[in-house]
């Protein structure tokens, strides 16, 4: 979760030495604002107390949230495939 920080809505304007640049091209920008939209309205679709989430608010995480699990899922495939690293 806390490495996906790094290519969330936020962490992706840092570059390699944590300057804030723009150091993604526009078409990798294009490609990931839909992805991150997608996101977003997947998790607008959550309710807390009888209200949405309101997932603009909390991109950041539910981005970082979705890179856990499924850095978590290939480790876990990993393992019951018996491979070692």
């Amino acid at each position: 979760h806390e490495m996906s920080h790094g290519f969330d809505n936020v962490g992706r304007l840092f570059g390699p030495n944590f300057e804030m640049s723009s150091w993604w091209d526009n078409i990798t920008i294009r490609n990931y604002k839909k992805r991150a939209d997608c996101i977003g309205r997947y998790y607008h679709t959550y309710t807390s107390a009888g209200r949405h989430v309101h997932s603009n608010q909390t991109l950041e995480e539910d981005i970082a949230d979705r890179g856990g699990l499924h850095l978590a899922y290939l480790a876990m495939q990993s393992a019951l495939a018996g491979e070692r690293h």
